[in-house]
């Protein structure tokens, strides 16, 4: 056996190794992936380097601050647009409002329409404070 054997052997030994310890460092560890716009990674490098942290490091801090958090949530894609939808009809239920107030003052106070408009309101508002305590994304 001559030293340059010993040493490709040697070298052999420490791959594999190396490659048992990074099998075992994958089954224990799980990788996410992120892809960044320039703009979103020169931010992300910025806000790290000014608190003395990798980008990733920050980044897994951040995202782990985040979930943390109580009574804080990111909203699902489908739930965000039927909020959207809700203050549009939320919206519109003011304008209408808007104009029974400008006919009463005008025509005088219908209170049968006013109150049915009350009630209306408050039916709207309950069943927001149920949805926001308890949000569901059926229909």
């Amino acid at each position: 056996m001559t030293v340059e054997n010993i040493i490709t052997e040697s070298d052999s030994i420490k791959a594999a190794k190396v490659r048992v310890s990074k099998a075992r460092y994958a089954e224990k560890i799980k990788r996410l992936n992120a892809s960044l716009s320039p703009a979103e990674y020169e931010l992300l490098c910025r806000r790290a380097e000014q608190v003395g942290r990798t980008p990733t490091a920050f980044l897994k801090e951040l995202a782990f601050r985040q979930l943390r958090r109580q009574n804080n949530f990111i909203v699902p894609a489908e739930l965000e647009q039927r909020l959207s939808q809700l203050i549009e009809q939320t919206r519109r239920l003011g304008n209408n409002t808007n104009q029974l107030a400008k006919e009463a003052y005008v025509n005088g106070v219908n209170s049968t329409k006013l109150e049915q408009a009350r009630r209306l309101i408050f039916e709207l508002e309950d069943a927001v404070k149920t949805f926001v305590r308890h949000p569901s994304l059926e229909k």
